[in-house]
């Protein structure tokens, strides 16, 4: 098991492409902080697109 690191992760809505969300996750790649964003939107029933996944 790979250390976790602090990822930042910028994405739009599909219901709202106007608006840029943030969030940050902890993870142990960039995919994976990428899908636990996709996850927790589409448990909303929200569709998202992944803008750009930063490590901090």
């Amino acid at each position: 098991m790979s250390a976790k690191s602090s990822y930042s992760v910028t994405y739009t809505r599909k219901s709202n492409p106007g608006s840029m969300m943030y969030a940050t996750r902890m993870a142990s790649s960039v995919s994976e902080a990428k899908n636990m964003v996709k996850a927790d939107e589409a448990r909303r029933g929200e569709i998202v697109t992944i803008i750009a996944c930063v490590k901090r």
